[in-house]
């Protein structure tokens, strides 16, 4: 029997750790995703401005201004696409500079939070509403 005890208490232990790791993991998700928030609304003050006044607080894009909608897409698309801006491997006068402003951490961060947000719903009949 005590070796079926160390095993259950090992295996206890083994589910908590694992229960305790999944529970950070998360959380690191919704801690990003408000870190980015914060980089969205107010920049990181070492060179990156607010995100909000391009794609928008909730990523719809501007599409007058030439801003992409950001929401919906996958934080890890958005993070590829920063990252791409921050080593030069895509040019955009305005977005390479804010990449290179950026940390890695601070990415990830913008990225989680950009896809936590949902697209904007179309209106119904928006294409044939001038009709």
């Amino acid at each position: 029997m005590k070796g079926g005890k160390v095993g259950a208490t090992r295996g206890g232990r083994n589910a908590l750790v694992l229960g305790a790791a999944l529970g950070a993991l998360m959380l690191g998700g919704q801690a990003r995703a408000a870190d980015g928030r914060t980089i969205v609304m107010q920049g990181n003050g070492k060179g990156a401005p607010p995100c909000m006044a391009c794609p928008g607080i909730q990523g719809q894009g501007n599409a007058a201004g030439g801003f992409p909608m950001l929401a919906g897409h996958s934080a890890h698309y958005l993070a590829k696409q920063l990252q791409d801006f921050q080593q030069g491997l895509r040019s955009n006068a305005t977005m390479g500079p804010i990449a290179k402003a950026l940390t890695d951490d601070q990415i990830q961060a913008v990225a989680v939070y950009y896809a936590s947000q949902k697209p904007p719903a179309k209106a119904p009949g928006s294409k044939n509403a001038s009709k």
